[in-house]
């Protein structure tokens, strides 16, 4: 009966080392990956969450600053249903949030805000697309102010990108969502009454 030689003993040993580092090294990086795309959805889910809430708040406000149409890292808006002005900002890989209480008699002029904490997990960055809404003023046929209508109806388009990890572990999501504004300052946006004759 013949036996293993040391020579054959060293090489199986050999081989079997390696397939078991590769084993290793294979099972590692699956679990490495599972563990950024499962943090990657933690941090989505809170941004749609953070993004819900905002444009729950978008809907009933008027936009305080930007003043004009364009884009921007930071949103202030008055809104009507809360009697608050809230900042919104894309600083730092985070979404921040601030309020502030208004006094009802005053003009929309938020003041000095307090921040309410960040909004999401991981690194979110983004940017505020506004387009303000805009007003105008029915006139009958001698020129008389009739009421007021609505020439166009403001949005606020929201732009995230939710990163996770880095180098070649790094993952991104893109998140997007529009809102209309219910501008209560323009007291009928979006419903033209008929012009008397």
């Amino acid at each position: 009966m013949r036996g293993f030689t040391l020579i054959e003993v060293v090489v199986a040993i050999a081989v079997f080392s390696i397939i078991s580092v590769a084993a290793v090294g294979a099972f590692s990086a699956m679990f490495s990956s599972y563990k950024s795309a499962r943090n990657l959805n933690e941090n989505l889910k809170n941004s749609q969450y953070a993004m819900n809430l905002m444009n729950k708040t978008f809907r009933t406000s008027t936009v305080v600053n930007p003043s004009s149409e364009g884009e921007s890292t930071f949103l202030e808006v008055y809104d009507y249903s809360q009697n608050k002005c809230f900042r919104y900002s894309f600083s730092g890989g985070k979404l921040l949030r601030s309020s502030t209480a208004l006094n009802p008699t005053s003009t929309i002029e938020c003041g000095s805000f307090v921040s309410d904490g960040e909004m999401t997990s991981g690194l979110v960055t983004g940017s505020f697309y506004v387009v303000p809404s805009e007003g105008g003023v029915y006139t009958n046929l001698a020129g008389d102010a009739i009421g007021p209508k609505s020439v166009k109806v403001g949005k606020i388009t929201t732009a995230m990108k939710i990163s996770n990890g880095s180098g070649s572990q790094m993952r991104e999501v893109n998140l997007q969502s529009t809102v209309s504004l219910r501008d209560y300052s323009l007291s009928n946006i979006g419903i033209d009454m008929e012009i008397p004759l």
